[in-house]
């Protein structure tokens, strides 16, 4: 969904007023809940479809996946398509994993400690 007028940091942080509206039962702010649950469902699809996947790996990023309504919608309506992908919320930041990526690339050897400073100074989030 989009605002004319408004910036994507703007519509980012309606995205929480609306979840509590949806939450308190606004059926409005649950349309738009559900709206952008299959949009996003629907993109992972294609992605898995155009790929050619049949047990695709599929990480929730982002901030509206932070709230867990979002992650059980969004996943229940991936494995209705794809009932045997693994869906989970990454474990490293975007910046962390790049940095993973790179020490690798380069043949640094990775340590357990390594990748636990990695996981807390990258801000890890659990998976489902």
């Amino acid at each position: 969904f989009h605002v004319k007028g408004l910036t994507r940091t703007e519509r980012a942080g309606l995205a929480p007023i609306i979840i509590e509206l949806a939450d308190a039962g606004d059926p409005t702010a649950e349309k738009i809940i559900l709206d952008a649950v299959g949009e996003l469902s629907a993109m992972a699809i294609a992605c898995c479809k155009r790929l050619s996947l049949t047990r695709p790996d599929v990480v929730l990023l982002g901030g509206l996946f932070s709230h867990p309504r979002l992650q059980r919608l969004t996943q229940n309506r991936i494995l209705e398509t794809y009932p045997e992908a693994r869906i989970c919320r990454p474990k490293l930041s975007p910046a962390s994993g790049a940095l993973l990526k790179a020490l690798k690339a380069c043949g640094a050897e990775m340590s357990d400690l390594t990748l636990e400073n990695l996981r807390r100074t990258g801000k890890a989030t659990a998976t489902i």
